[in-house]
């Protein structure tokens, strides 16, 4: 039997090098229902280990919504507290899936397979910290860090964070139709869930309904602009009191 736990402290950069050390970091326990189901983070690690076999950047970009499914349809009952706490992605993500997020992670960095993924806690560690060439002194961190910590603010839980990325969408869009679409191309969940509109599910729906409407090649620059007037909006007017249609007719102006 599984028991949902946290790390009692926010992990820092400093730490998750001193956790590929070896060091053992005080966790905290999660009440939740979930603990009456047997192996269920077992079974967690089994659903993802199929994405290490995938090496095609597309594909594991695509099998996004996949895991947002899973992610939400296995951890939907924890306390809202909880499921905001970085401190349990961390801990998620470094004891239970961080074999999937090295491979996630990579797979989009180095998909013509130039440099092999690094195996040994040594070659982790390596690549998450390295050192400027021009100053030693200069500590240059790995974009993976974030993808184990994620951070303080809205958005490294809504969209940085590797395996809280994945829970936010499905919870607030609630389809898998439109989870789909989100992750249709990678830059669509980004412009959503790294803004504030993104918390607000008619909003979000509204957006990601309709952004292929009106550019359905889907550009990047095109999705950016779109989800900054849509922002630019929602500075002055609550989203609280439009509907989709109204959200619609913003983006369409």
């Amino acid at each position: 039997m599984n028991v949902m736990k946290k790390f009692k402290e926010i992990l820092t950069k400093e730490d998750l090098v001193s956790y590929f050390e070896g060091k053992k970091f005080d966790l905290i326990n999660i009440e939740s229902s979930i603990v009456k189901e047997r192996n269920i983070l077992e079974d967690l690690q089994e659903k993802f280990k199929n994405q290490l076999s995938i090496t095609d950047k597309k594909k594991t970009a695509l099998s996004d919504a996949i895991f947002s499914e899973i992610i939400y349809k296995t951890f939907y009952d924890l306390d809202n507290r909880d499921l905001a706490d970085v401190r349990f992605w961390q801990w998620l993500s470094l004891e239970y899936l961080q074999e999937y997020i090295w491979n996630r992670w990579w797979i989009s960095k180095n998909f013509d397979k130039s440099k092999s993924l690094p195996s040994t806690n040594d070659e982790k560690i390596k690549l998450i910290r390295s050192t400027s060439k021009e100053e030693i002194d200069i500590d240059i961190w790995s974009p993976i860090t974030v993808r184990f910590l994620g951070g303080t603010s809205l958005k490294s839980l809504t969209s940085r964070q590797a395996i809280s990325r994945l829970f936010w969408p499905y919870k607030i869009l609630e389809t898998t139709e439109l989870v789909t679409q989100c992750f249709e191309k990678q830059d669509i969940a980004v412009a959503v869930f790294e803004r504030q509109f993104g918390l607000h599910p008619d909003a979000a729906k509204a957006f990601i309904k309709n952004i292929s409407l009106k550019h359905k090649n889907l550009d990047k620059k095109s999705i950016q602009t779109e989800a900054k007037k849509l922002n630019r909006y929602f500075a002055t007017i609550s989203p609280d009191y439009l509907n989709q249609d109204e959200i619609k007719d913003l983006l369409f102006e």
